[in-house]
């Protein structure tokens, strides 16, 4: 197998530990891309460079950069202004401010991901703070200087014990915390019966892994579109088949009984006074 394409380097710095890393594409998001076309014609509907106020296309050297101070005003900024500012920035490293324990990272953040390889020179190092991480049960967080703004990332150890992992993460007044706050209302206390229902639900669908879970799991809405395609092209007739009738009981308590199964209800006690299991939560079973 062939080895992995790098898509760039970074040195990561804590105090004076320099520790050379290689980034490599960690997803591979696929989607089925829709084009806009002209209706008349069939052709392809690009969109251009073309100046808002003249109408005229526009080349390369004709762009500079702005920033909209206020509205329709502009402070320009040529490229090697941006150059400039790019290398006060000291984009080839990533400077490690803190370290937190991993449970309190908060996915909420997470707008990317990369994995991250050690560079030549780098491997010891490497290693080191991947096990020192994992050790400790830690996240890294670190600061990545670029043009415009610095890039905030989380360095975590895999799941697999064989390397880490690069987040790039937002800051937190990107985070609309309010939205949850004003979102999610206050309800009644939820009874012992209710709580015990879900809890057996939940259970039917626990799994050991999050990849044992994802396992099985396609992209039907993908499959949807491809299979259209295909009779499309092949030139029969789509049928598109009527929506589903949701004949789900209103009554949240009978839904939880109807989804656990019939004979999951409230259970009298067994002999000897024991609850029924099926009550009871399952533990989630430690990582290994």
């Amino acid at each position: 197998m062939a080895a992995p394409r790098s898509i760039g380097s970074v040195t990561i710095t804590i105090e004076c530990v320099v520790i050379p890393t290689k980034l490599y594409t960690a997803t591979s998001k696929r989607k089925v891309d829709l084009h806009r076309l002209e209706r008349a014609t069939g052709a392809r509907v690009r969109q251009p460079t073309v100046s808002s106020v003249s109408g005229r296309d526009l080349g390369r050297d004709d762009v500079i950069s702005g920033y909209e101070y206020t509205p329709e005003k502009y402070v320009t900024f040529e490229p090697a202004e941006l150059k400039a500012l790019e290398q006060q920035a000291q984009p080839d490293r990533i400077r490690i401010v803190a370290a937190v324990p991993a449970e309190t990272f908060d996915p909420t953040h997470v707008e990317g991901s990369v994995f991250l390889g050690p560079d030549k020179g780098g491997e010891r190092s490497y290693h080191l703070l991947a096990n020192g991480l994992a050790l400790r049960g830690l996240v890294a967080i670190g600061q990545w200087g670029g043009r415009t703004r610095d890039e905030l990332v989380v360095l975590a150890p895999h799941l697999s014990g064989k390397g880490l992992v690069m987040h790039y993460v937002l800051y937190p007044d990107e985070i609309r915390r309010s939205t949850l706050d004003e979102a999610v209302p206050t309800v009644a206390k939820l009874s012992g019966v209710e709580i015990g229902l879900c809890s057996a639900l939940i259970a039917k669908f626990e799994r050991p892994t999050f990849e044992a879970a994802l396992a099985d799991l396609v992209d039907r809405g993908a499959e949807r579109i491809r299979a259209t395609v295909d009779r499309k092209v092949a030139g029969h007739e789509v049928v598109v088949p009527p929506a589903r009738v949701d004949n789900s009981p209103l009554d949240l308590l009978e839904q939880l009984r109807a989804s656990v199964g019939s004979d999951a209800g409230p259970k009298k006690a067994r002999a000897g006074g024991a609850p029924s299991s099926r009550m009871q939560p399952r533990k989630r079973a430690r990582a290994s």
